[in-house]
């Protein structure tokens, strides 16, 4: 999620490559995950950090079509970025989500054999 994240928020200042539109979607919702995905690795996975990972991903996956529009000129270099990061994010963040869910009830099997 992190290398994914910084891929976005990287990439546009980088490369100045394509629509203006499409790098300033990617600088801001790849700098808000990076703080959102720092918060994570720092404070451990919450089902809410990985909800917010897995609605920016679908954003990134929608983005291009949703700005293409409104006649918002989108680069197909920025296309392919956007649907390939947003498919990661929120594959990552569904994975994620499963796992937390295996957890808790691992959690809960495990509480209810040591009662008495």
């Amino acid at each position: 999620m992190f290398a994914a994240s910084a891929a976005l928020w990287i990439y546009p200042m980088a490369t100045h490559d394509g629509a203006k539109d499409a790098q300033v979607n990617e600088a801001v919702v790849g700098t808000f995950l990076m703080f959102v995905v720092g918060l994570r690795l720092y404070r451990g996975s919450s089902w809410r950090s990985d909800a917010i990972v897995g609605l920016a991903g679908v954003w990134m996956i929608v983005s291009p079509f949703v700005l293409g529009l409104q006649d918002a000129a989108v680069d197909s270099g920025s296309t392919v970025l956007d649907i390939a990061v947003g498919s990661v994010l929120a594959t990552a963040s569904l994975i994620s989500l499963l796992i937390l869910r295996a957890d808790r009830r691992a959690e809960a099997a495990e509480a209810a054999r040591h009662r008495p």
